[in-house]
Order: structure tokens, then sequence, then C-alpha cells
């Protein structure tokens, strides 16, 4: 992870302008309980057997003598029937602490319960937009911003010790693969130091963020479909015993919601949804229209879930469902891959960068070894673009060290020598002459080529316009990033084919040029007849000035393969 990512998170906390969006985000999110089981002290007891005996020891000897009396009546233990009068005193509670939602007589589920759960839905799924990337593709990052808030020494060690470029610079004699060493140990020796507070507090956050995710996937729809039997649009009444199984799961999923997240956690979430919001927008004032509308959505969201979980006794209403006192939820999962997920996360941000930073270190390389070719100093072309519009794209080097060659040396140097031997040349092998012909048209062609590219790829050109309305259209960096490199398929092909044409093409004229110079009778390579007369009196400077032109096309046709081929293996 960049320090950018972290610091423009962490950089939002202490922004007292916000205060009153964060206060807001965290009251929506706050411990929630059954109140209609907490009189029961159920958590007291092993069991709801337990439980029922208990309260049954506790009543008195007339009520105990005509549960004994009704027993004989219903071929049942005194105990038994006790536990059916208190799965029936449960259900008039949970009439009582939220009305509407059951009927105890007729033992179903009334459409009030349906208009709760809807809500609850439409709570969720906004939460899985709000929240989506930090349950999936960015989860290991926003794990990683939590720990640094709750661990403050790793966010040390993030900052420095996984820039591979820090790494380097801090150690100059560390070879490519030791600096992914010190890494990959770097990261080992961070993550055993977590105190075990810190991993306790991170397995509760995470569980949350799971439940969230877990709650938005529940099966809403078909829970729904039971209120609708006769297949109309009014909301009918449902039996309890149908619900059981859905009012079961939904009971499990809370258990992971009843814990209110960290403050820390409060304050990750709230400075997130503010970066995400910014993100690929420089419209100031709707990046902050648009971070206070998603805190504020945020907040509304959690809110209802927390409502939902307060005023609805889920445990309670589901053991009526069940006709049965001896249901308890599952314990909570989720959360459980908090470190494997940050592992994870770390040891591909690691071959991701030092891939990047083997890249740049020899690109660096080719470059300078280019300049001192070109006696010049050779730029990236910065105008090349790439799917993240940030910086230059896949093949911004090879470009910018065509453009200056062409501009440089071969019209300089190569182009006269090249140019009076096509003209005036006479070949033994017209195989020969017709190779060095098509090599050289092609060498005359590239700069051409390159600023019909650029050209393209101009603000007025095709794939700029595209490129323009893909920025307004898509402010989500990663669809952006990914509409971009979709627009720029057919721009990298063609720069890859300017590139490959010009290898070829020089490595064609050297091994002509060679063969002319040094080439043996018989070989595949042959000399000129005119060789010794081709430029009259100054024919021996001609030999020497085709002899400066081969060295060079060689060292020139080598560097560029070499930058080629490793740009050729980056992303796109």
């Amino acid at each position: 992870m960049t320090d950018s990512t972290f610091d423009r998170l962490v950089s939002q906390i202490s922004d007292d302008e916000r205060s009153e969006l964060l206060d807001e985000l965290t009251r929506s999110i706050a411990p929630q309980g059954d109140t209609v089981l907490d009189e029961d002290r159920q958590d007291e007891y092993s069991d709801a057997q337990e439980l029922v005996e208990h309260r049954y020891r506790q009543l008195g000897f007339l009520t105990r003598f005509w549960l004994f009396i009704r027993s004989i009546f219903f071929s049942v233990s005194p105990v038994d029937l006790y536990e059916r009068d208190m799965l029936k005193a449960l259900a008039r509670r949970v009439d009582q602490s939220a009305p509407g939602l059951i009927s105890v007589g007729e033992q179903i589920a009334l459409p009030g319960l349906y208009n709760r759960v809807r809500e609850l839905e439409s709570a969720a799924r906004s939460c899985a937009t709000l929240l989506g990337p930090i349950t999936g593709v960015r989860k290991g990052e926003f794990l990683t911003v939590l720990l640094g808030l709750d661990f403050f020494e790793s966010r040390t060690v993030f900052d420095t010790e996984m820039n591979p470029d820090e790494v380097a610079e801090a150690h100059p004699d560390y070879s490519e693969s030791d600096v992914k060493r010190h890494m990959e140990n770097c990261l080992e020796d961070t993550l055993q130091a977590i105190p075990s507070d810190a991993r306790t507090r991170m397995y509760v956050n995470a569980r949350y963020i799971d439940n969230l995710r877990e709650l938005a996937g529940f099966e809403f729809a078909k829970f729904f479909a039971l209120f609708h039997a006769s297949h109309g649009t009014e909301v009918e009444s449902t039996s309890l015993r149908s619900a059981a199984p859905y009012l079961e799961r939904l009971s499990g999923l809370f258990q992971g919601l009843r814990v209110s997240p960290g403050d820390l956690m409060i304050r990750a979430l709230y400075s997130w949804l503010r970066l995400d919001a910014r993100d690929g927008d420089d419209d100031d004032e709707g990046d902050e229209n648009a971070s206070t509308y998603r805190v504020r959505n945020l907040s509304h969201s959690l809110g209802v879930i927390a409502e939902f979980g307060r005023t609805v006794p889920l445990i309670a209403l589901t053991r009526v469902a069940l006709n049965s006192l001896h249901y308890s939820p599952d314990r909570a999962g989720g959360g459980e891959d908090w470190f494997a997920t940050i592992k994870r996360y770390w040891h591909n941000h690691i071959d991701a960068s030092h891939k990047e930073f083997v890249t740049r270190q020899r690109r660096t390389a080719l470059m300078n070894r280019g300049s001192q070719l070109m006696g010049t100093t050779l730029q990236l072309m910065n105008d090349y673009p790439g799917s993240d519009d940030r910086e230059p794209g896949q093949y911004a080097g090879t470009l910018g060290f065509l453009k200056t060659f062409f501009d440089t040396v071969f019209m300089k140097e190569h182009h006269g020598p090249l140019r009076l031997l096509q003209v005036n040349g006479q070949f033994y092998k017209d195989a020969n002459r017709t190779e060095f012909n098509d090599s050289f048209e092609t060498l005359r062609t590239i700069p051409d080529r390159i600023r019909r590219l650029r050209r393209d790829i101009s603000e007025e050109g095709t794939t700029g316009i595209v490129l323009h309305r893909i920025a307004q259209d898509f402010p989500d960096p990663q669809k952006r990033k990914a509409e971009r490199r979709k627009a720029l398929v057919l721009v990298h092909k063609s720069a890859a084919q300017i590139a490959s044409d010009t290898v070829q093409a020089l490595r064609s004229v050297c091994a002509v040029l060679n063969g002319i110079l040094y080439g043996e009778v018989g070989g595949p390579y042959d000399t000129l007849s005119n060789l010794n007369s081709i430029d009259g009196r100054n024919s021996d400077q001609y030999r020497k000035n085709l002899d400066a032109v081969l060295v060079s096309c060689k060292a020139v046709e080598e560097t560029l393969a070499g930058l080629f081929d490793l740009e050729s293996t980056q992303d796109t």
C-alpha cells in the first residue's frame, strides 16, 4: 500500500469541521440487545431445559399442583407443560414489546414483520453498496488501515519498510532479491508483534464488517415470498412456522452485530467514505457534498440496522416460531480471517511493488544507457496514456527512446550514409538489396507513425476524446481504470508494433552492414561490388562512416530491444 492511501485516510480523522458527521456515525452503531429475553437471564444456565426447571422449582405449591393436574389430561410432564406456558408467555411479551409483528393466538407473522424486514433489507443493501470494496477486493487494504490506527508501530513499517525504493536507498548493497527478502522479513516480524488486545479488537471489527456483508446476502426475497402466498401484490400474513427458518438465520446473523465496533473502526469507516468520494474527482465542492452524503447515508443505514436489533426481539421471536425454548443462535462467525487477509494483502503488495521496482530500476539503467548512446538525456513520453491516468502508460519509455533516437542520432548520423547506400550501393545478392531497402524504408516511416500515434492520444484525437469521456463518466477509480484499459488496447498494440518493427529493421540493417564490411564469401550477407568507389574520393571515409553506423545501430538495437521487452511485461 502506498503511503498516500494510509495518510489520506488518517489525515482526515482530526478534521474538527466534520466532527458532527463522525458523531452521527458513532451514534448510529450502538450495541443491540434482546430486551424481551433479558429478564430470563438465560446466560446463567447451560441450556433452556435448565432454565425451565429452575423456574419451575421457584413456583408455589398450588401452581405446581395445578400443573400436575393439567399434565394428566395432556399426557405430558408438569415441567414440559410449564415450558409450553413459558412459550405462550414469551409470545405475549414479544407482542407487547413489538406490537404488530405476530398474532399470538393465530401463530402467524403479520405484515408488520414484513415491513420491518423490508426496511432492514434496504439498509443492508445500502451498506453493501457503500462498504462493498472493504468487504471484497480492498478488504486487506482497509484492515491494514485499521491495524495502523490501533498498532502504530505497524504503520511505521508499512510506510517505510514496505517501500522497495526506500529499502534500496537505505541498503545500497542490497541486490534486487535482497530488497524483496527484507520486505518479507519485516512483514513477518511486524505481524507477529501485534499485541493480543489489538488482535482481539481487529477480530471484533472484522467480524462486524463480515456480518454486514452476510446480512446483505440474506435470503430476503424468499422471506418476502412467504407473505405473497396468493402471488398478488398485497402483503398477507403467513404462518410463524414457515417463517421460522429465516428468522433463525437472521437471528444468527445479528449475533455478530450486537457488539458495537470500536471507535477506531468508526473513524476508519468515516475517513474511508470521504476518501472514496474524493477519488478521481477534482471538484472539491462536489467531493465534499458526495462525502457528506456517503457518511450520512451510512449513518442512516447502520441506524436502521441497529434499530431493528433493538426493537425486534429476534431470539425470542425465533423461539416462538420454532415453538422451542431450546433454541439459541449460533456463535457469530466472521472476522477469523483478518490476520490471513492482511498477510495476503501485503504479500501481494510486496510482489507487485517489487516487480514495479525492478522494472523501474532496469528501465532507468536502459534509459541511462540510451542517454549515453545518444548524447542527450532521454525522457519518458509522458503524454502516452495508461490505465492509471496519473502515470505514463506501458510503452512510455520505449516511445521516448524511439522519438529521441529518430530526432537526433538517426537523422544526423545514420540517415545520410544509409541513404547513399540505398541509392548507389551495388549488391551482389538481390535478397540483400531487398532486405536493406525494406528495413531502411521501415525506419524512415517510424517518426511519422509516432506522430500519428501522439495525435490519436491527444485531447483532439480519437482516443484522447474517448479517454476524456471516460474521466467524466466513471468517477470510481477502479471502474475508470478498467474502461481506460479497454480503450487503450489498440493504442498499446500500435505502440508495440512500432517498437517491434524498429527493432527488427535495425537488426536487418546491422546484418546487411556487417556483411558489406566484414562478410565472408558464401555467407548469407555479401559485400558491395562498388564499395571502394561508392563515394568517390571519400570512399575510405564512407567505410568508416558505415562502420560507425553499424556500431551505433547494434548498441541502439540491443538497448531498445531490452527496454521494449521489459515494458511488454508490465500491466497495461
